[in-house]
């Protein structure tokens, strides 16, 4: 990936556009950036929470380096027995882990796009849930198609990886019409 377009990835991941460049200049790549991890971004004069914001948006999830997060692992956490904490809530581990994900992420799920073929998009089977035909969906039409690449005709990097979210929350959306998500 070029790094305009990393710069780019960066910004479209609400990182801000001085910041991206600095760490692009660094870094170069995306994975090189969450290699590093929260506490190099924390020497290049970010602060714990910026550089942990940073690392979570790249998908990489955070250490526990940050002088914040060290404090929450030293404070005593009561321990409950799982039969108490298990019978207290009225959904899976799952269903709750995706509710909870996808309001942190601020994801508001899009309507079920309708099945481009023969299949169901999810099927719940006991305590899983299958998916199946996740496309980049928009407004009940496909986003995007064709190759990925650099050049005319191609799709660049940084879309690809937006449509490929696109398929993701799409997958998420299929889900929640199997499983109550609310």
């Amino acid at each position: 990936m070029a790094k305009k377009d990393t710069v780019k990835a960066l910004i479209n991941r609400d990182v801000r556009e001085e910041v991206a460049n600095m760490l692009v200049a660094k870094f170069n790549t995306l994975s090189a950036i969450s290699a590093a991890g929260e506490s190099a971004l924390v020497e290049l004069g970010l602060s714990d929470e910026e550089a942990r914001s940073i690392i979570v948006k790249i998908g990489k999830r955070p250490s526990t380096s940050s002088s914040k997060a060290k404090k929450a692992v030293e404070e005593e956490v009561p321990v409950q027995p799982m039969e108490e904490i298990t019978n207290f809530y009225p959904y899976s581990e799952g269903e709750l882990r995706l509710k909870a994900l996808s309001h942190e992420l601020g994801i508001e799920l899009p309507p079920v796009a309708p099945p481009a073929g023969s299949y169901q998009p999810a099927v719940r089977d006991g305590d899983h849930v299958w998916t199946s035909g996740q496309l980049p969906m928009v407004d009940g039409a496909m986003a995007h198609t064709g190759q990925v690449g650099e050049g005319d005709g191609l799709v660049a990097p940084a879309d690809a990886q937006a449509l490929a979210r696109t398929c993701v929350v799409n997958a998420l959306a299929a889900i929640g019409s199997v499983v109550d998500l609310d």
